[in-house]
């Protein structure tokens, strides 16, 4: 698949971090689509059946694993490839948390473009 054909949505409530990683993803030829609250990340996502969501876990009306059970339950979103959580906790604790709602991955904040792009050759 050529990196023009991949969607990204990515959900963050840190405007800077959502204009950094855009940014980057899009000069890399992704497609990127954006929500800043569980609530829209889970709208978006069965609007855009993305193939890989970069998913904060802190966030305002929904945080991201509520939000990535519902996600990964929705018969609309069958088949989503990978949800990657993005926190600031390196806890072992919410690691387990993640993998218990079905995330496939782990990122730390501050985050590291190259642990980005590393991810997304799992797509």
């Amino acid at each position: 698949m050529k990196k023009s054909d991949i969607k990204i949505l990515l959900v963050d409530d840190e405007p800077d971090i959502i204009e950094i990683v855009s940014y980057n993803l899009k000069s890399e030829g992704y497609q990127i689509f954006t929500a800043t609250n569980g609530l829209e990340a889970v709208k978006s996502a069965k609007k855009n059946s993305p193939h890989l969501i970069l998913l904060d876990i802190m966030m305002p009306e929904m945080d991201g694993l509520e939000a990535t059970a519902l996600i990964k339950k929705s018969p609309d979103l069958y088949g989503t490839p990978k949800v990657i959580a993005l926190t600031a906790s390196a806890l072992k604790e919410d690691k387990e948390k993640c993998a218990e709602v079905g995330m496939d991955d782990f990122l730390s904040k501050p985050l590291d473009m190259n642990e980005i792009i590393r991810v997304l050759t799992m797509v």
